[in-house]
């Protein structure tokens, strides 16, 4: 359940392209979507490496639950995803959260694969959480549809 604040992550849609993203080989095409019209494919035009990150605002003392869309084309190499805490300054204070996908594990386009994680609980000193994504070497990874909200307390 999610506190009625919303998706915290800017543009995980990619509907205005990689806006709020930073990125290195990595494109938004129009296109088999999982929803909307876009998707980000990780790897670019040659099926390199990959990175995609964006710093969300976060709250203190917080759990925050975070999912994603993806899916490949031929033999797609693994993706690494990690979120850090971070705090005023911007410096690194914690990991929330940190998994691995094996490219052989995603459903291959159109299919999509439905991945999500729960956070650990926010550092008393956080400000922002930075969420990295990072693909290794070989085929494509197509991301739609990232969300990431702040666990309601029971």
């Amino acid at each position: 359940m999610s506190n009625g604040k919303g998706n915290l992550i800017q543009n995980g849609s990619f509907e205005l392209g990689l806006l709020a993203w930073q990125y290195e080989n990595v494109i938004s095409i129009k296109g088999s979507s999982h929803t909307g019209m876009y998707r980000a494919i990780l790897g670019g035009a040659n099926q390199l490496q990959a990175s995609l990150s964006q710093d969300i605002k976060v709250s203190r003392k917080r759990c925050y639950i975070f999912s994603l869309f993806a899916n490949a084309s031929g033999i797609a190499g693994d993706v690494h995803i990690k979120l850090s805490w971070l705090d005023k300054r911007g410096m690194e204070i914690g990991v929330g959260l940190g998994f691995d996908i094996p490219g052989s594990s995603f459903a291959s386009d159109p299919v999509w694969s439905y991945y999500i994680e729960l956070t650990g609980r926010s550092p008393e000193e956080v400000r922002y959480a930075r969420l990295s994504i990072a693909k290794d070497l070989g085929g494509f990874v197509s991301l739609d549809d990232l969300l990431f909200f702040e666990q309601s307390e029971a």
